[in-house]
């Protein structure tokens, strides 16, 4: 009889086998995330009312439900396309406050893997699951209002996740799932700006770091690469240029923009591959250091504080 197990049914249990191999330690990881993180957030889903808020993403969706556009027939606060997802919420799900924090927690779901995915890069299965539920539980849910700097959030993180995968598969595909991404981010608010310039500074980091592969095994760069990558750089500056030309003055181009410039292109060169790290240490510093310097030391020079009265 054992015999017979062994030799007639061991095919058979070798075909089942393969069904329980994707149940690897991530994956029972990233599934025990999504039921913890995903719970406490429903937990919390009826918490943190705010009128300004909560009214102001209502009363944009019910024009929008009313057959209004945002920026044409009325003035919206932020870009436009969260009043279009709460409207279409509205009408699938009833014209209720709650909809637009159950379309946000939908999103928030889908996000939890990519968090996990991304830490998976770096830690084992447990401790990946711990930073990711400390991460996961210490934001949105703290304040589960459907805003749209949430979506900033969360598209971002997917979109982080679609470039690691890039890294890994070299597929241009993932590339554009992140361009399509940062562009929902934007619709969402504009400061979703913020991550499409960082997936802009990545692409140029991995093109830089392949021409040094390139040139250290002795091929040379073409002519059209090297035109190509200034381009991107000057579109990028000329891009950040005009978002703070209102704000920015000669002098404080000549006293803060050219010497941070200047020094970033200095760490670009002293530094090699890893200059990017220098750069983010040197600039988390500075404002770390214009945080206690200036209220305490420049802005008594053209101001008067005094205490104010109980």
């Amino acid at each position: 009889m054992i015999r017979a197990l062994t030799e007639g049914g061991g095919d058979s249990l070798d075909r089942r086998v393969p069904r329980w191999r994707w149940l690897t330690p991530h994956v029972i990881a990233a599934a025990a995330l999504v039921l913890l993180a995903g719970s406490y957030y429903y937990s919390r889903l009826d918490h943190g009312w705010r009128p300004y808020d909560e009214g102001t993403l209502g009363h944009a969706a019910e024009r929008v439900l009313a057959g209004e556009l945002p920026h044409r027939d009325f003035d919206d606060v932020y870009t436009g396309g969260l009043a279009l997802l709460n409207a279409a919420g509205f009408r699938v799900l009833g014209v209720d406050l709650r909809t637009p924090r159950l379309l946000l927690f939908a999103l928030y779901l889908l996000t939890i893997p990519a968090v996990y995915y991304l830490a998976s890069r770096f830690l084992e299965p447990l401790p990946a699951a711990v930073g990711c539920a400390l991460a996961l539980i210490w934001n949105v849910p703290v304040y589960p209002a459907a805003m749209p700097s949430w979506y900033n959030l969360l598209f971002a993180l997917l979109g982080a996740a679609a470039l690691a995968r890039y890294i890994e598969t070299h597929r241009r595909a993932w590339i554009l799932v992140a361009g399509m991404l940062a562009g929902l981010s934007c619709i969402m608010k504009i400061t979703g700006l913020f991550f499409l310039a960082g997936s802009l500074l990545f692409i140029l980091f991995v093109a830089q770091q392949r021409a040094l592969e390139a040139t250290s095994s002795g091929s040379r760069r073409s002519t059209a690469t090297i035109v190509l990558h200034l381009a991107a750089i000057l579109a990028f500056g000329a891009a950040v240029l005009f978002l703070i030309r209102p704000r920015l003055t000669a002098a404080e181009g000549v006293y803060f923009l050219l010497p941070i410039a200047a020094l970033i292109l200095w760490l670009m060169g002293a530094t090699g591959p890893l200059w990017w790290l220098w750069a983010w240490g040197f600039w988390m510093g500075f404002n770390l250091l214009l945080m206690v310097i200036y209220p305490t030391f420049i802005a008594p020079l053209f101001n008067k504080f005094q205490p104010l009265e109980d």
